[in-house]
């Protein structure tokens, strides 16, 4: 029971013994009764006193008077618990000890005693029992007051304050948080919880010997001034190091308020040890700095922008640089505003990948720099939450220059296959060729000596004439063929191409008719070429009558030449053509013009766009083939509705330009009576190209293989003035079939004919000189002339020769 409780209680028990006094004691009136008035007075305080109160008989056993106050507290009305002998009114595990109380009462004639009574309904509680004895005048035990007071309410608050002083006990004890409860005034250590002497090092006594100063990093005037500022303050926080008894410094954040405990106040300290977060944020500023230094110097542009709605968040140096912005330009715009993504629809498309896959790599997009400027990245990117926004975190790498090198690569390997089909088409056509001529030879050559015997006589002659023109035309077209196959033979000259084109004007104004303007424009001072003129004559010509087609109504062809020199750079991006000095002939219209389809095959043979009947679709291909087997290069531009220009690029030549040497030709074959060994192995070549031999007047000597042919030179007694032979042979070529035979006969002149110029007589096409061909199929003229044209020559040029002029 609190001390104040006590003295209230013992209080009341002195005023009822008084009352009780005042009662026994009273003035007895004459006939020995007590005064009445006192009576009543004295009732009224047993009667209404808040504390139970009780007067046993004088051997304690029974209860002679009791309040009210002393029944409810046992739950029983006053007459009840008086019919109750007074040890049974006592809780059964205290009654062996009231006899021993009520001995001391006795002895003492006054005693308190804390017991436990029993309540009607069985249940006990706890009660304080002041027991005045009352004696007469030969000190008999007259009665026992007793005051009795339910100890219930007092017994909970004790076990209330009990249970909170355990609690904070625990909260300050066992929290696993430093504390320490401090004198302001003094600055010593009033009180440690055990995690705190952990802490420090110290044991609690040690620890509460301390002062402030002792453990913190502070003199002792910083730190009083700190107590006297967290008092005024009641609650503080700040940061200081803290020495351990160990001599080791702590970082500790300390929180510390004012309290109230035993009439003074102190400050309550909760000290947390920030050593490691110091260090880990100080090595997360650092590891910041660097990431920061890294992203900053990172070659590839690094950008952090809103998903949402592509607000620029942060961007590194070489995205600044990648777009021409300065930080302060770009940082807080959108995309949109900065107009950074050429096509926004691929920065939709982006996020769209994202929100599947969560991350992209190496994702094309165009986008524009600061001046307009497209370019091409390759983005790589993710989705990552900032302080609570979705953002967009990409890195990018500028692969423009990249995707332009991809572009020609790609453009060039176009070109190469296109090249390297040409190539195959031009193979094919001339082993198509090739064997054609062996055919058109036998026709054409057995149409004209019909036509000799047939002397005009119709209508035979007719028929053979048609023969021999359809033979000739095949003729023409096979050597359309040869020359788009680079293997039809050529004897180049050094030419003025200015004077080339100039005699071919009157010519082409005729094939292009009067509608058509023919627009020539030279350059003076133009360079040389070495080229065969009536190839050249031939591309002149096709490209004109293509320009023509091309206008529909009335319009212009424009010729022009020009001196120019290819760089590396173009050559780079056009296939086939070499860096150096070439003379430029360009043949322009105003016409329809190419789709880019049309263009990628107007160099193929039969491919045509005219009506039926109205093209071969060589053409184009045999100027390709002319101007690849001069080493030059061709061209075309061209568009849709403006009309188109082939470029032909011929090689420049160091050298004087020569006349042209025309053979000119009699109103008849030239004859001869010579022998001539003849070399074919096409039986049916050989047979006829003998009779046309004979026809001549020439004696020949006819082998089908180069094996008979050198027994035919070893053994046969007559002059052979004269070696005619196809080039390619089983066993032995033409060339070494001659040098062969030169050998057993001296002085022997050769002509070598074959329906394409293989090697093995040509260099890449090209006669050298001393080197005399005709080209299958022949007619019985050109062979006269070539024939006359070797054996007429001097034995000095004949050995040596100038070379084939004519066609």
């Amino acid at each position: 029971m609190a001390d104040a409780e006590l003295e209230a209680a013992r209080a009341r028990i002195a005023e009822l013994e008084r009352a009780l006094e005042r009662c026994r004691g009273a003035a007895v009136g004459p006939d020995g009764e007590v005064d009445a008035q006192d009576r009543i007075r004295w009732f009224e305080v047993f009667h209404r006193a808040a504390w139970g109160v009780v007067v046993a008989s004088g051997d304690g056993t029974t209860s002679e008077l009791m309040n009210p106050a002393f029944a409810a507290m046992h739950g029983y009305t006053v007459e009840e618990l008086s019919a109750l002998p007074v040890v049974e009114q006592f809780a059964p595990e205290c009654r062996a000890d009231v006899a021993d109380n009520v001995r001391l009462a006795n002895e003492k004639g006054h005693h308190i005693w804390e017991s436990r009574h029993l309540r009607k309904d069985g249940s006990t509680f706890p009660v304080l029992l002041d027991v005045t004895v009352v004696r007469d005048a030969s000190a008999r035990v007259v009665c026992r007051i007793v005051y009795a007071q339910d100890l219930s309410e007092r017994d909970r608050s004790e076990e209330r304050l009990r249970e909170s002083r355990e609690f904070y006990q625990d909260i300050f004890e066992k929290c696993r948080t430093v504390k320490l409860l401090i004198d302001p005034e003094s600055g010593r250590v009033v009180e440690a919880n055990g995690v705190a002497c952990e802490f420090y090092g110290y044991t609690r006594e040690a620890l509460t010997a301390l002062h402030l100063w002792d453990l913190n990093m502070l003199d002792e005037d910083v730190a009083r001034q700190r107590l006297t500022a967290a008092v005024r303050a009641q609650h503080t926080e700040f940061d200081v190091g803290h020495r351990l008894a160990s001599g080791e410094v702590r970082d500790v954040r300390v929180y510390s308020s004012r309290v109230k405990t035993g009439g003074r106040s102190l400050l309550h300290a909760i000290i947390i040890d920030v050593t490691e977060r110091r260090r880990v944020e100080a090595a997360l500023v650092e590891t910041e700095r660097r990431l920061s230094a890294v992203v900053g110097s990172s070659p590839i542009g690094i950008v952090v922008s809103r998903a949402e709605d592509g607000r620029l968040l942060d961007v590194n140096d070489a995205a600044l640089r990648l777009y021409g912005y300065t930080r302060d330009e770009v940082v807080g715009r959108t995309v949109g505003e900065l107009g950074t993504w050429a096509k926004p629809e691929q920065r939709a498309e982006m996020l769209r990948l994202l929100a599947e896959h969560g991350v992209v790599h190496q994702f094309p997009v165009e986008f524009r720099r600061r001046g307009g400027e497209v370019g091409v990245l390759e983005v790589s990117g993710c989705l990552l939450e900032l302080h609570g926004t979705r953002c967009l975190l990409t890195m990018l790498v500028d692969v423009t220059a990249r995707a332009r090198a991809e572009g020609e690569k790609a453009q060039l390997e176009g070109q190469l296959r296109q090249a390297q089909k040409m190539e195959s088409v031009g193979r094919l056509a001339g082993g198509v060729a090739h064997d054609f001529n062996n055919m058109l030879a036998v026709i054409l050559s057995h149409a004209e000596m019909a036509l000799d015997d047939a002397a005009g006589a119709q209508p035979v002659s007719a028929d053979l004439e048609g023969i021999r023109g359809a033979a000739q035309r095949s003729a023409d077209l096979t050597r359309q063929l040869l020359a788009f196959a680079r293997k039809q033979a050529i004897a180049p000259a050094v030419l003025d191409l200015n004077e080339v084109v100039h005699a071919l004007l009157k010519m082409l104004q005729r094939v292009i008719g009067e509608d058509v303007g023919l627009r020539w424009v030279p350059e003076e001072g133009l360079w040389p070429v070495s080229v065969d003129r009536s190839q050249l004559d031939q591309v002149v010509a096709n490209l004109c009558v293509n320009a023509r087609d091309a206008i529909a109504d009335v319009g212009t062809v424009t010729i022009e030449t020009g001196n120019v020199t290819l760089d590396e750079g173009y050559c780079a991006a056009h296939v086939g053509c070499t860096p150096g000095d070439y003379v430029q002939l360009s043949i322009s219209d105003d016409g329809c013009g190419m789709s880019e389809e049309v263009r990628g095959h107007v160099f193929e043979p039969f491919f045509t766009t005219k009506e039926q009947g109205k093209g071969t679709g060589l053409g184009l291909a045999t100027a390709y083939g002319i101007v690849k087997q001069n080493g030059g290069y061709i061209d075309v531009r061209s568009e849709v509705g403006k009309g188109t220009t082939f470029t032909l690029y011929l090689p420049r030549h160091e050298g004087v330009v020569e006349s042209r040497v025309s053979i000119v030709q009699g109103s008849q074959a030239p004859r001869g009576r010579e022998t001539v060994l003849l070399v074919e192995d096409e039986l049916a070549i050989l047979r006829v190209t003998a009779r046309m031999l004979e026809g001549l007047g020439y004696d020949v000597l006819a082998a089908s293989s180069p094996v008979e042919a050198i027994r035919l030179a070893e053994q046969s007694d007559r002059e052979i003035a004269l070696l005619l032979t196809d080039v390619v042979m089983p066993g032995m070529n033409g060339r070494d079939l001659g040098e062969r035979l030169a050998a057993v006969r001296p002085g022997l002149r050769r002509v070598f004919m074959s329906g394409f110029t293989a090697d093995v007589i040509a260099n890449h096409g090209v006669l050298h000189e001393g080197v005399h061909f005709v080209q299958k199929p022949f007619t019985k003229r050109a062979l006269a002339d070539k024939l006359r044209e070797v054996l007429d020559a001097p034995a000095e040029r004949a050995a040596v020769g100038l070379g084939v002029r004519d066609g």
